[in-house]
């Protein structure tokens, strides 16, 4: 069982902008799709990082003050029915960020890229 809460990170960028997004959400996200790929059932925190990752899923350990955490760590200590129910939902939620799902999507967006005129430029016959 895991229980994932934003600790904060990268507290010498000068740039508020800078830290929100790469802490708040990058990082946060990260460290969940993270448990998620390993099959660890997870109580996370709500925060905007994790919630990304579980948009649209209705995964339900999902914390919103210090009660709620204890309530889903005792649920998941004594059910284990619960446990495999969350670690087979984060599997499935891991795998858009498998290695092979973002290597293809990255491949389609440079593809893209390189397909459109450059500014200033026309196409070459």
């Amino acid at each position: 069982v895991t229980f994932m809460r934003n600790a904060g990170c990268m507290a010498h960028l000068n740039c508020e902008t800078t830290r929100k997004w790469f802490c708040d959400r990058y990082k946060t996200g990260q460290r969940l799709v993270n448990a998620f790929a390993v099959g660890l059932p997870t109580v996370l925190w709500n925060e905007q990082g994790f919630l990304d990752v579980v948009a649209g899923s209705n995964y339900p350990a999902v914390a919103n003050s210090v009660e709620d955490a204890l309530y889903w760590v005792s649920e998941l200590v004594s059910n284990s029915s619960l446990r495999v129910a969350l670690r087979e939902q984060g599997l499935r939620l891991a795998e858009p960020y498998a290695l092979d799902s973002l290597s293809q999507r990255l491949a389609l967006i440079l593809a893209d890229v390189v397909s459109r005129p450059r500014k200033g430029k026309t196409p070459e016959a």
